[in-house]
């Protein structure tokens, strides 16, 4: 019997949550959604149900996406990771990959658009299928 693939949501406001919850609902109905309101909740999140994937947001108070990478990286934990936040990361992704060891990182800015966020989700899993 296969788990069911579980992606872990961590954003600090409400309605973006509940907007991703509705598209990724939508598209892809036998994820299981973890949610996460902040760092501090989404590392322990990671520990206790071990995430496929993961959407994750940069800006947010008690601890930061970047705080959390660093967490990951010193846990040894592995999770492809779609970075959705309001800074531009573009410029900044290669030195979060090799500032975290996650092999699987690709980030969007917000606002994000339904067809952008399944377009990044598709690649994110499909790199991450590689990690099985």
């Amino acid at each position: 019997m296969t788990s069911k693939v579980k992606l872990l949501l961590v954003d600090d406001e409400q309605i973006i949550r509940n907007s991703y919850i509705r598209l990724i609902s939508q598209r892809y109905p036998d994820i299981e959604i973890l949610l996460a309101e902040n760092g501090i909740e989404a590392l322990a999140s990671i520990e206790a149900h071990h995430p496929n994937f993961m959407i994750l947001d940069l800006g947010m108070s008690k601890m930061g996406g970047l705080k959390v990478l660093e967490a990951m990286k010193k846990n040894n934990h592995i999770v492809p990771t779609l970075i959705v936040s309001a800074y531009d990361t573009e410029d900044l992704l290669p030195a979060m990959r090799t500032a975290s060891e996650q092999p699987h990182l690709d980030s969007l800015q917000k606002p994000v658009s339904s067809s952008k966020l399944y377009a990044a989700l598709e690649g994110l899993f499909k790199r991450g299928r590689s990690l099985s």
